[in-house]
């Protein structure tokens, strides 16, 4: 498959014997794998790095059993291996959680925190925000005749959007859905409508899904500001306030002042 250099999209439904997929062409753009229920193996980070270097880039594995680990992982992996040479990329799969790197997470569908200094946070070292929604699905029908079920956000700063971005969960083929899945955007920061300088900045991403249905809901979020040369193990294990908790607190991730 790899010498299919002009191939652009690749759509595989229903798969009951793959088990492997590796050595995909780096002209890829949209990958969407569905109900592929033995495939356990997928191309490296090394691999996806190529394919998504300075393009924009989606991968969509709904209802794939057991890619959790290996496609929950590939975020972390591309943000090492691209540093700054990367456009938007984004990734769907089957899980329930918020990967544990992730600086800040809630639940509910929208998640707050306030920056301290502005142009500290918002430095040139900040290469973008990693993004991620679990949507929590109750056998939900896509019909695969209407438009993509699709997870979008808005990045707020000040009450301003500054960015936005939509990630497919369902394509165009006929699926039940009856299992959490992960959206996980990289969001590269030459992309943002940034704000003038102010003494504090509130900042928020919010969350919504295309379709409105009580059978699928954004039940958990998270984003984590990613810097050059960062380490983001560093960062595994803190958790943003929660939509239950009343209390304020300060922490410092990175050297950077924000408060949740």
């Amino acid at each position: 498959m790899k010498q299919l250099c002009d191939l652009e999209d690749l759509n595989l439904n229903n798969c009951k014997m793959l088990q492997s997929l590796t050595e995909l062409p780096s002209s890829l753009i949209h990958l969407n794998i569905s109900d592929c229920e033995q495939l356990r193996s997928i191309a490296d980070a090394s691999e996806f790095a190529e394919i998504i270097r300075n393009k924009f880039s989606e991968f969509i594995f709904t209802n794939c059993l057991n890619l959790e680990a290996a496609v929950g992982n590939m975020l972390a992996l591309l943000i090492t291996y691209l540093n700054k040479e990367s456009g938007r990329y984004r990734f769907c799969y089957r899980g329930s959680e918020v990967p544990g790197w992730f600086a800040y997470r809630t639940e509910g569908s929208s998640i707050k925190f306030g920056v301290l200094e502005l142009h500290e946070f918002f430095s040139d070292q900040l290469m973008g925000f990693a993004v991620c929604a679990v949507i929590a699905f109750e056998e939900y029908c896509h019909d695969g005749d209407s438009d993509r079920l699709e997870i979008s956000y808005n990045f707020i700063i000040n009450n301003e959007v500054c960015d936005r971005d939509r990630i497919a969960v369902a394509c165009k083929n006929e699926i039940l859905i009856d299992s959490d899945h992960v959206a996980l955007v990289f969001s590269p920061g030459s992309l943002w409508k940034l704000p003038g300088p102010g003494e504090f900045t509130n900042c928020s991403f919010e969350f919504d899904l295309s379709k409105k249905s009580p059978n699928c809901r954004v039940k958990y979020c998270g984003v984590c500001p990613i810097y050059a040369n960062q380490d983001i193990r560093e960062t595994s294990g803190r958790k943003s306030r929660t939509s239950n908790d009343h209390q304020e607190e300060e922490v410092e991730p990175h050297s950077k002042r924000l408060r949740p």
